[in-house]
């Protein structure tokens, strides 16, 4: 799976299959998305990596 940030400066990529996603109702996930819940998943980090744009993140 590849994914990124909506303005497209930022760029990761998952290898393998994507495991179980889930739902975060913490309050900070909520401020994040501005409703309810935010989709989230864990991933063992030898199947992540950054393709372009990680100095972009505060």
């Amino acid at each position: 799976m590849i994914g990124k940030c909506l303005c497209g400066g930022v760029e990761f990529e998952i290898a393998d299959t994507i495991p179980n996603l889930y739902q975060c109702h913490c309050s900070q996930c909520r401020k994040q998305g501005g409703s309810a819940s935010n989709s989230a998943t864990i991933v063992n980090g030898k199947q992540f990596s950054w393709k372009f744009g990680e100095n972009l993140l505060k």
